[in-house]
Parts: structure tokens; sequence; C-alpha cells
């Protein structure tokens, strides 16, 4: 009795929660979209590099290295004029698609994960755009 009781309650719910679906194609895109890519330090675990813009060099090779435990080093090797690197460590965070590195000093950035790449963001949290946009993608490797 108990059985047949509690099938009548999952087939009751089961109904009405497929009457109160929306089928339309529409309404299953907007839900789509709305979803947000969430990753974690085992995903984007790994070694990435990019070729930094410079106002007072040629560039700057940046490789950055975010490991499991939630650390992160950063090598920055500026190049041309006067030649020096830079070596920074710290910890970083993962909400959603965006790492957020703190340096030592407490000093702060942020990257949004884009496949297999990280994208540098702006003081605003926003992603560069533009002609430089593309110096602003760190490569994982």
């Amino acid at each position: 009795m108990k059985i047949k009781n509690s099938f009548l309650a999952v087939c009751t719910v089961a109904l009405f929660a497929g009457c109160a679906m929306n089928n339309s194609s529409s309404s299953m895109n907007d839900m789509q979209d709305k979803v947000v890519s969430s990753y974690d330090m085992y995903s984007v675990a790994g070694v990435y590099k990019a070729v930094l813009p410079c106002a007072s060099c040629e560039a700057i090779d940046t490789t950055l290295v975010l490991k499991n435990d939630g650390n992160f080093e950063s090598l920055m090797e500026y190049k041309g004029g006067e030649q020096y690197t830079e070596k920074s460590s710290g910890t970083y965070s993962v909400k959603g698609d965006i790492v957020t590195v703190v340096n030592k000093y407490n000093k702060t950035s942020m990257f949004r994960v884009d496949n297999k790449s990280l994208k540098m963001l702006d003081a605003e949290g926003k992603e560069v755009t533009g002609p430089m946009a593309k110096f602003y993608v760190f490569k994982k490797m």
C-alpha cells in the first residue's frame, strides 16, 4: 500500500511539473544563455604564457603558473631597453569563470577563463577590447 501511495505521489508531482514546463524553443535558448560556465582550481591549474605590451620596452614575456593548491607564481621578462626579470607569487581564487590572483603585496589581477586560455581583465573587471586585446590573452601550455 505504501509503495502504491508513493508511486501516486511521484506521478502527481511529475504531472504538475510537466504541465508547468514551457517547451518553447525561445525559453530554452534563454535558459541556455543564462547558464554560466563554472570552473575550479583543478580545471584552471596550469602554465599560461603571453607577450604583454610595454610602454618603456619592446614587450614583456609573461609566464603565469596556477597551482592546484590555490597558489600562483609569475615571471615577467622585460625585453628591449633595460632588460630585467620580475618574479611574483601569491594566491588565486576561482569564481564562475573569473580567476583572481593576489600577490604578496595585495596587488590584484583578474582573468576570464576562455576555453584553454585566460583573458586578462582591466581594473574594472572588463575584457580589454580593440586592437590591443589579442596581447592580453594567456595561452595554456
